[in-house]
């Protein structure tokens, strides 16, 4: 982190350059055959890195507050589960007896069967793509990382290891093939980073001028801050959550090094963030080999006991990774102009945990009929 900041620090100081003066927006009338896409790639925190997915442990016995204590994190499921990261995960769940979730690579695979990148297992919590290569893959999430903050490996930091690895690495053969990456500002960036919308408009613009210049041929997804984070507030004041009273040793933790995302206007400053990235995303102008897409599925967070692990009660379990990785692919198939992205509003139905859940042919009916028959990403 210290040279990444050493590295990027007196360029950041200065006024990132707009790469044109108008507007692409409605115009786009980029099509990608999913087939064509060689590799997955992530950028982000803990959600994309698949922290405690598997929705282990949670420190609320004695025996499992002990077992955090003394470092025992696959009892207290202190891990991430790397298979289960909605944009970059192979869909394996390693912690709970090998089941298996769909994540967008597992989708993406249907009509690119040699699909490459994807990230697998289970690793200790701040594995990085250094340290642990073989089960991040090209998932380069940290967590407690953001684009504006410098708790962790920030996400010009993480930009710099992929640029290394597709370049000089093990993966220089995918630099002259198509690549999709997901890049999520998560609650780290309202725990960590900046409010500051121009200050995070500026940062969020040198990341993607230097992925399109160091990363030709990429599809991007710069994905919504939840606008709801103060839902967290409530929620963990109900005493039948396993996030109200018996807050485990590791939500503890969050709080008194400062990692508080859910405070009071913390949703006007996503709303804000919000503006300012797809404001950045926007004078984006699409090229032969490099495009960027906002995505709006994360604006409104389904914040409950359900949809949370138990331990921090801030990260998606498997189930609800699963449901963003539908969401992610259902907003890729939609032509930018012709109407607007969807939000997962819906993502109760599509757990089964509301009233009406959705059915098996209303699933279907979000994606073409056959996704192994091929279809477009625009």
């Amino acid at each position: 982190p210290q040279l990444a900041r050493a590295i990027f620090a007196p360029m950041l100081q200065r006024e990132v350059p707009r790469p044109h003066t108008h507007t692409n927006k409605g115009t786009r009338q980029f099509r990608l055959p999913a087939a064509r896409v060689a590799a997955v790639l992530c950028i982000g925190d803990s959600w994309l890195a698949g922290y405690n997915a598997a929705a282990l442990g949670g420190a609320s016995t004695t025996s499992d507050l002990l077992a955090f204590v003394r470092g025992d994190s696959a009892q207290a499921g202190d891990m991430e589960e790397r298979g289960a990261s909605f944009g970059c995960g192979d869909g394996s769940l390693r912690a709970v007896g090998d089941r298996q979730v769909q994540t967008l690579a597992t989708l993406l695979r249907r009509a690119s069967p040699a699909l490459q990148g994807s990230s697998r297992g289970a690793a200790p919590r701040g594995a990085s793509l250094l340290s642990h290569p073989l089960q991040c893959g090209l998932n380069a999430a940290v967590c407690a990382s953001s684009l504006t903050g410098s708790r962790a490996v920030s996400f010009l930091a993480q930009a710099g290891m992929l640029v290394g690895v597709v370049r000089q690495g093990a993966y220089k053969h995918l630099l002259n093939q198509w690549k999709v990456l997901t890049v999520h500002p998560g609650l780290a960036e309202l725990a960590w980073g900046t409010r500051e919308p121009g200050t995070f408009a500026n940062q969020l613009r040198f990341l993607l001028g230097y992925l399109r210049a160091e990363l030709p041929l990429t599809y991007v997804n710069v994905l919504a801050m939840p606008e709801n984070a103060e839902d967290l507030l409530a929620l963990q004041q109900e005493n039948d959550s396993s996030c109200g009273p018996r807050l485990s040793y590791y939500a503890l933790h969050l709080r008194l090094v400062g990692a508080t995302p859910h405070t009071t206007g913390a949703n006007q400053s996503a709303t804000a963030l919000n503006g300012a990235a797809q404001q950045v995303v926007e004078e984006m102008a699409d090229t032969a080999s490099f495009v960027v897409r906002y995505q709006p599925i994360t604006t409104h967070f389904p914040f409950s006991k359900h949809t949370l692990e138990p331990l921090a009660c801030l990260h998606p379990t498997a189930a609800l990774q699963q449901g963003l990785a539908y969401g992610l692919l259902q907003n890729m198939l939609v032509a930018s102009g012709t109407r607007s992205s969807l939000k997962l509003n819906d993502v109760g139905r599509l757990l089964g945990i509301s009233a009406q859940p959705m059915n098996a042919s209303e699933i279907a009916s979000l994606f073409p009929s056959n996704l192994s028959a091929g279809f477009d990403i625009r």
